[in-house]
Parts: structure tokens; C-alpha cells; sequence
């Protein structure tokens, strides 16, 4: 994918593993996701302090209040904040809300980029997370499933 584009480019998967950081920084990959949900604090401190050496940007994902509380003890820059219920799959935009509210309680809001994640498929998501204050959007399954990803992406009011 880097030859085709200069666009930054997400290694978007389940990393439990060291290997698959240098993977992702011999691919040509710019930023990697870690979910905090699969990873202990130790393997979370090591793979921020690894990515930011091999000078991959990362994002932080959680799902709850605890996540989000181990997160912020790390050094993480950007936190995703996954809106699906791991347990029952359902997806509530109200987990973002909910955890920027929190962010925002603990005076670190503006330490951080939010990136809400999952659930977003109209252009009123994308209107109601920058009202909370989300400084950006990750859209998989929406566009996934698009007839046009590309008229999707219009639709949305994306660049």
C-alpha cells in the first residue's frame, strides 16, 4: 500500500506481539493500533516505548472506564475509543460521550488526540462526535460494506 499512497496507513490488527510492530514499521506502515482490552500494562508500556523508537505513531484503543484509566498512566498520544461492547457486540455511540466526559473531568482531554471509533455511519455521528469534541473518526465496516466506499466517504463529509 505505501507505493500507492502518501496517505498515512493504520496497521489496524490484533498486536500482541513485538514482531508484528517491526512488521509494521518494514511495511511502511505510520501508525499501529493497540487495544488495551488484549494487552497487560507491561506488554502496553513496551510497545509504546518500541513504536515510538521505530518512530510508528500508535492508537490506543479502549472500551471502558478501566481501559481508559490504564491508558492514561502510559505515555499514549492518541486514544481510540472503541464504541463496540466486546462482550455483546453491540455498538452505542454513548461510550465515547461517556469517556471524553471522563477525559474531561480528570483535566486530561487536552492532553490527548480522541479518535472515536465504530458505529459511525452517517454524517450526524460524525456531527454529534465533533459537538463532544472527538478530534477524529476511524470508519471500517461502514465503508466495508458501501456499494461506493468513495460516494460513502463523500456522504460522510470526509476529506
Amino acid at each position: 500500500m505505501r507505493e500507492l499512497t502518501e496517505l498515512p496507513i493504520l496497521r489496524k490488527e490484533f498486536i500482541i506481539d513485538p514482531l508484528q510492530i517491526y512488521e509494521s514499521f518494514f511495511i511502511g506502515a505510520d501508525l499501529v493500533l493497540l487495544i488495551a482490552a488484549i494487552l497487560d500494562n507491561e506488554q502496553l508500556e513496551s510497545f509504546l516505548t518500541l513504536c515510538r523508537e521505530l518512530k510508528l505513531e500508535v492508537i490506543v484503543e479502549v472500551h471502558n472506564l478501566d481501559e481508559l484509566e490504564r491508558v492514561l498512566k502510559t505515555e499514549a498520544e492518541i486514544i481510540g475509543i472503541n464504541n463496540r461492547d466486546l462482550n455483546d457486540f453491540s455498538v452505542d455511540l454513548k461510550t465515547t460521550t461517556e469517556l471524553t466526559k471522563e477525559l474531561k473531568r480528570l483535566g486530561q482531554r487536552d492532553n490527548h488526540y480522541l479518535i472515536a471509533e465504530s458505529g459511525i455511519k452517517t454524517r450526524e455521528d460524525i456531527d454529534f462526535l465533533k459537538e463532544i469534541g472527538v478530534d477524529g473518526v476511524l470508519i471500517g465496516e461502514t465503508l466495508m460494506k458501501a456499494e461506493s466506499p468513495a460516494a460513502k466517504v463523500k456522504e460522510l463529509g470526509l476529506p
